[in-house]
């Protein structure tokens, strides 16, 4: 494709997997859960202008956090830093 597809299809991929949602239910026992936002998180900001935990609706005095998330997609095992 074009340069201009190729720039908008990296920004939008980048958008959708800058970000995750945490569950923290399990944190006690040493387990935290992420996922990637979905479309409408996304234009919601969810986890970007508020908090990333499942749940919770917190706009203020918000911090950001870089971690390492690792996945599988498909068959194929994946890595990335997210916020």
């Amino acid at each position: 494709g074009s340069w201009e597809a190729q720039v908008a299809k990296k920004y939008y991929d980048r958008l959708y997997k800058e970000y995750v949602l945490c569950d923290l239910k399990r944190f006690k026992t040493g387990q935290v859960g992420f996922r990637w936002r979905t479309e409408a998180e996304c234009v919601q900001g969810v986890g970007q202008f508020s908090c990333a935990q499942v749940g919770c609706k917190n706009r203020a005095e918000l911090q950001s956090f870089e971690v390492h998330f690792k996945y599988k997609e498909a068959t194929e095992v994946k890595q990335a830093l997210v916020k």
